[in-house]
């Protein structure tokens, strides 16, 4: 005959990754870290932010699915053959002021 354990099942382990009200937007739980977590093209892109504060990483998260889906609308011209040389690598300004100087 085979008893059934009386002792406590083990509780289970706290999840690493938190969500956050806000979408795109997670937290690990360990560090406090703050990443953001998107697809863009159906690619999943988990990226850290870099901040343990919320409204920080809420600024970061939008700067960061800005450049994504930028560089991905980007690939996508320039693949279709539809950007010149300028469009594709824009001068930096200043920069190329100063070395032409």
């Amino acid at each position: 005959m085979i008893e059934a354990s009386t002792a406590p099942q083990a509780a289970e382990p706290e999840k690493d990754w938190q969500k956050t009200q806000y979408s795109n937007l997670i937290r690990y739980v360990s560090s406090g870290t703050y990443y953001a977590r998107l697809r863009v093209k159906g690619k999943l892109i988990r990226r850290s932010l870099k901040t343990d504060t919320i409204t920080v990483a809420k600024l970061r998260l939008a700067d960061l699915e800005k450049a994504e889906r930028g560089a991905a609308d980007r690939q996508k011209a320039s693949a279709q053959g539809k950007m010149t040389f300028g469009q594709r690598w824009p001068p930096t300004g200043n920069k190329l002021k100063q070395a032409t100087s």
